[in-house]
């Protein structure tokens, strides 16, 4: 999940500052601050929700991986519209299918993910 995140908020980094930080894992706490922040500006408190929501238990752990596509998902579509590419809406689908029948395999029906 670390992982997943880290990449979040460098496509975060692009969407709101037009340039590539680079890998967050590596970066220093003094250049992690600095991005934090521009983010902060930029989409005010959104990105501490989803960089901080706990994941305590299982459904906290669900709610903050669909809340982690939910905020890809977004950012892929404006990055797709402001470097001219195409939006991969196909594949979107078939990972939101997979990711129902993981909810669904657990017993947990979740309202975002479309049937």
């Amino acid at each position: 999940l670390l992982r997943k995140k880290s990449l979040l908020l460098r496509l975060w980094c692009i969407d709101v500052s037009r340039t590539d930080c680079g890998d967050m894992r590596r970066q220093s706490i003094h250049s992690l601050t600095s991005i934090i922040r521009t983010l902060q500006e930029a989409v005010e408190d959104q990105a501490l929700a989803v960089i901080g929501q706990s994941m305590s238990t299982r459904q906290e752990l669900y709610q903050s991986i669909e809340r982690d596509r939910e905020v890809v998902a977004q950012i892929g579509r404006r990055l797709a519209q402001t470097y001219g590419f195409a939006y991969p809406t196909e594949l979107e689908t078939t990972v939101l299918r997979g990711w129902q029948e993981v909810l669904a395999l657990h017993y947990i029906k979740h309202p975002l993910v479309p049937a």
